[in-house]
């Protein structure tokens, strides 16, 4: 039994003596402790409020994986509620976009004493989205030197990614453009300013395939450069059956819009566009499409 007088605190244990109507009571002088005790609870719930208010996202896991602790802020990164974390403790690698699960069970497999995590990662969230993750995760051992968990926080580094990708996909034109007019004056054909143009827009877009085509006097669109690479895949032939790459095209489809419309354009389902005409036969599959129109003195 614990009893306050003043500033103490007493702590008094009884003992009834056997076969006697007599118990002896100890009295300990508990005041120390229970200012120690009583500091610890405040820090501790002051950490959970940290914890718990951090943008980060705070974990701790036990021996066997399961969560022993995970911060509110999972479900503003994931979508996914606490629960479901602590009820499935594999539901993190289940969400992380499968390009970049490898790497992650290879540090999570990784139980050595000096081993910890600090890898970048992308996750699907629960409404389809993909963001970006900074992981960091310490391993933890109890004093028999077993393994006893990890510890560590998943921090949203979409935004840093994104303003990443916009710098460098920003430096990519400029160098591009500038690649461009210093080959230029060293064209001396048609086509070779138009291998270096497409070169730079392939560069640029991460594209395979690509091409720039004239419309001729004939009224069919006539190539000037393609990426011959990438065509290296196409199995369209010829009315004789011998493998043949296309050279001259019927103003129609998705490019010849472009032309015609004189706008650019872009698609991620061009095969479900309205302005599609499918592919040919033996043509290489296309998940997305991107035209910009180009005009010389009148000719595009």
């Amino acid at each position: 039994m614990e009893i306050k007088v003043g500033n103490k605190v007493y702590l008094f244990m009884f003992q009834p003596l056997p076969e006697e109507e007599f118990v002896n009571i100890y009295g300990f002088d508990i005041s120390d402790q229970k200012v120690l005790e009583e500091k610890l609870r405040e820090r501790e719930e002051k950490s959970r409020i940290v914890a718990d208010n951090t943008l980060d996202w705070e974990f701790w896991q036990g021996p066997d994986g399961r969560f022993l602790y995970i911060s509110p802020s999972c479900e503003r990164v994931t979508g996914y509620a606490v629960r479901e974390f602590m009820d499935n403790p594999d539901l993190l690698q289940e969400i992380i976009h499968s390009d970049d699960r490898q790497a992650f069970l290879q540090h999570k497999h990784d139980t050595s004493p000096s081993h910890h995590s600090n890898i970048e990662f992308r996750i699907i969230t629960k409404d389809g989205k993909i963001r970006w993750i900074h992981h960091l995760c310490q391993l933890i051992y109890d004093g028999k030197g077993h393994y006893a968990g990890n510890r560590g926080s998943n921090r949203d580094i979409t935004e840093r990614k994104q303003e990443e990708h916009r710098v460098r996909r920003y430096n990519r034109i400029l160098e591009g453009i500038n690649w461009i007019f210093s080959n230029v004056v060293q064209a001396k054909t048609e086509e070779e300013l138009g291998e270096a143009c497409l070169s730079v827009a392939l560069e640029v877009t991460g594209s395979e395939f690509g091409f720039i085509i004239e419309m001729g006097a004939d009224g069919l669109l006539h190539d000037i450069a393609k990426s011959e690479l990438a065509w290296e895949q196409c199995r369209i032939y010829d009315k004789t059956g011998h493998l043949n790459l296309p050279r001259d095209y019927v103003v129609h489809g998705l490019y010849g819009s472009v032309i015609i419309d004189e706008k650019s354009f872009f698609t991620n389902d061009p095969q479900s566009h309205p302005e599609s005409r499918g592919l040919p036969e033996g043509h290489p599959s296309i998940r997305s499409f991107l035209g910009v129109p180009l005009s010389r003195k009148e000719k595009r």
